[in-house]
């Protein structure tokens, strides 16, 4: 049986990086789904592509899937994001029955060691913002799953994303390190990506502010953002190995 991490990707190639440092001792397989079109329908370079000589030490492990046939007019984000999500399968068929395959967002990272024991499920996640320690204490996150080959031949993998909730909860399942970067790109993402009701004046206005202030990006939390401490809480070890080099993933507390 073997492993094979699967996600999206938009334009975060530092999330793209730090996805596969932690996972490479773990996953035989990486298949990376690019669209030469973003959900809103604009046409986009192929980040990957253009920078594959960053990710070198994977050339042999990565599965690049480009999707050149995103839906054109007169259909919703919804139904692009969706579309490239299935997409993935283009990248899986060399796959036999019984490989275990994760499906995640890029910015959903599982634990290696649940991913090392063949933990099958949905994987909860701790929900940082804007920063690796920045914790979101009140989400309850589930957002990789890890479901059976043949299941996904049968699903498809938008549906096994819709079903994450529904298989056996992996409870020390990894992180999900959501818009870890600057505010121009996160302003980007929410005009661009399906999630329509947060593309919002008010949101953007209020960005900057609730970033700097380790407030919940849409308002939807109250509680502010919990700083933890990198080295002695559930953090990836090689982003605990690596502290100099992800310097601005880290925020402190505010003072």
């Amino acid at each position: 049986m073997k492993r094979i991490d699967t996600s999206m990707l938009w334009n975060d190639l530092n999330m793209l990086e730090l996805r596969l440092n932690i996972l490479d001792p773990v996953m035989d397989m990486f298949v990376i789904c690019e669209s030469d079109t973003d959900h809103s329908g604009n046409k986009k370079p192929l980040f990957y592509a253009d920078n594959q000589s960053r990710f070198a030490a994977w050339k042999d492990k990565i599965n690049y899937v480009v999707v050149a046939d995103m839906p054109g007019p007169g259909v919703s984000k919804w139904q692009r994001e969706f579309h490239q999500r299935n997409a993935i399968m283009r990248g899986l068929n060399k796959c036999k029955a019984n490989d275990l395959v994760f499906l995640s967002d890029l910015d959903e990272i599982p634990d290696p060691e649940a991913v090392a024991v063949n933990s099958y499920g949905g994987y909860h996640q701790v929900y940082a913002l804007y920063y690796a320690n920045a914790i979101c204490t009140t989400e309850n996150w589930t957002g990789t799953a890890a479901m059976y080959y043949s299941q996904c031949q049968q699903l498809g993998m938008q549906r096994v994303r819709e079903n994450r909730h529904a298989l056996p909860v992996v409870p020390i399942g990894g992180w999900h390190f959501a818009y870890m970067t600057s505010p121009e790109k996160i302003h980007e993402k929410i005009r661009t990506f399906a999630h329509t009701e947060w593309d919002k004046p008010d949101i953007h206005a209020a960005l900057e502010t609730r970033r700097n202030n380790l407030q919940d990006l849409f308002g939807a939390h109250a509680k502010p953002l919990q700083v933890q401490n990198i080295a002695t809480g559930y953090f990836p070890k090689y982003l605990k190995d690596n502290l100099g080099k992800y310097a601005d993933y880290i925020t402190r507390e505010i003072s």
